[in-house]
């Protein structure tokens, strides 16, 4: 049946819809049918790539939870073809009402229990944002115990360390451990080269692919791109995410 990948990060701003575009494009790379649903109810950011088949599910009415909008996703999740990838995007805002949801609902064993993978995903970024990043992903485990986890580390707002020990050193990992698929390291870039590349191909809304076919990019920024993607494309080959 599908294996459904669910990113899932209370704390907003962490690159989650970043992972969903990455992993998206990586599953799809490896010829599996993908279908993608961004329940961002404030910032659609995964369903702006007109090339990524990706459909928006409200989840919210206003401040109210939408139970409909719930189950629309999880219906149409079960109606996917057996060999399907899915990515699903929740955002910030719906956090809290999503986890509630799944919990009340028993949403990942109904999902199980009809023959579907279940993998969900946490962003963890350095900075003033750690702590709260790692709270957040020790409520999944609590939430949902024995749910295999990907970890990303983003490195974006600089080194995931505390007290001298790295993400594996954490409390959350060690307590967890044995719960952890995979943690992906999403490398920071230099910002006057791969990095601005990066973000520029984002606000064109491009996939990596349509950059490198993209006859009005220099060269040396394909050249980039290129090495940027399959560096990607290595880490989550290690990874083994699929």
């Amino acid at each position: 049946m599908a294996t459904v990948h669910i990113v899932m990060q209370g704390k907003g701003g962490v690159g989650k819809s970043f992972v969903c575009y990455l992993l998206y494009q990586y599953l799809r790379q490896r010829d599996f049918t993908v279908k993608g649903f961004d329940t961002d109810p404030n910032n659609a950011s995964f369903a702006r790539y007109p090339d990524m088949d990706v459909s928006i599910i409200q989840l919210m009415n206003g401040v109210d939870i939408d139970v409909r909008g719930f189950d629309r996703l999880i219906n149409e999740i079960c109606q996917l073809p057996d060999d399907c990838q899915v990515v699903v995007d929740n955002g910030t805002s719906s956090y809290i009402a999503f986890c509630a949801y799944m919990v009340e609902n028993d949403t990942l064993s109904m999902l199980k229990e009809m023959g579907h993978n279940i993998l969900l995903h946490s962003v963890i970024t350095g900075g003033a944002a750690m702590v709260d990043t790692c709270a957040n992903l020790q409520n999944l485990f609590d939430n949902f115990p024995g749910v295999s986890v990907i970890v990303w580390l983003n490195l974006k707002d600089g080194e995931i360390v505390s007290h001298g020990k790295n993400f594996s050193g954490f409390k959350v990992f060690e307590e967890n451990e044995s719960h952890f698929q995979a943690v992906i390291e999403i490398p920071q870039l230099r910002a006057a080269l791969a990095g601005r590349d990066l973000t520029e191909m984002l606000v064109r809304q491009q996939t990596f692919a349509q950059a490198l076919e993209d006859k009005s990019l220099s060269i040396p920024v394909k050249q980039r791109l290129s090495k940027l993607w399959r560096d990607f494309n290595h880490i989550f080959d290690q990874a083994g995410i699929c």
